[in-house]
């Protein structure tokens, strides 16, 4: 219940800033703000995911965290996305990546219930933590390939450089809000996918059997 208000208040929060700032055109405290909660729901995510294994949890409630932190961010950015472009500022692409974040903030919830669901259930902890991961290591690819993309087409008002592929400046584009939340929406989702990452492969290496063990079951 603790960690729901929690959430709750970040996304609030963040969408309120992220509006505002907005609003008025702050090109630098929009990103900054934007940095900043992408930051504090990175450290949450990676705070919750060691404390998780550090008290021996399970593979279902370890898969589970980090999915609802995914979920978070893509929430966060869904939401500030349609609350910008509806009130503030016309780019006609928005719903695109609206539909996209929602789903993707749905699928991670929808994911991380089943899992606890599952862990009723006999659906072996090794298989879980295995496709956790699978999803762990698209995400990253796919956050990082997000983050080098926007940085390398200029799409970063924050930083005020034209696009290294063509030259084209994209100074007054009103899509330097969405890019924003991309950009460190993206950095968010890497870093918690990583650390998600280690976890997994700690909890998978915790469970395979230890050499000399095998090593008795091939003689036997």
């Amino acid at each position: 219940m603790a960690a729901m208000i929690i959430w709750i208040v970040i996304v609030a929060l963040g969408v309120a800033l992220i509006v505002i700032t907005s609003a008025i055109g702050a090109v630098g405290l929009n990103a900054l703000v934007a940095a900043m909660i992408s930051l504090v729901i990175a450290i949450l995510a990676v705070r919750e995911n060691q404390a998780a294994a550090g008290g021996g949890a399970g593979a279902y409630q370890l898969s589970a965290t980090n999915a609802r932190y995914m979920g978070l961010v893509w929430a966060w950015g869904a939401v500030s996305l349609v609350l910008v472009y509806n009130a503030i500022l016309k780019w006609p692409e928005w719903w695109h990546f609206v539909i996209a974040f929602a789903a993707a903030a749905a699928l991670c919830l929808v994911f991380a219930n089943l899992l606890e669901a599952a862990a009723k259930g006999d659906v072996p902890g090794e298989r879980v933590l295995k496709l956790s991961r699978i999803l762990a290591v698209i995400q990253l690819v796919g956050a990082l390939v997000a983050v080098a993309g926007l940085a390398i087409d200029g799409k970063l008002a924050f930083l005020g450089m034209p696009s290294l592929i063509n030259g084209r400046d994209w100074h007054g584009d009103p899509s330097w809000v969405g890019s924003h939340v991309f950009f460190f929406g993206a950095l968010a989702l890497a870093a918690i996918s990583a650390v998600a990452l280690g976890s997994y492969n700690r909890a998978l290496a915790d469970k395979s059997p230890a050499p000399a063990a095998s090593a008795v079951r091939r003689r036997v």
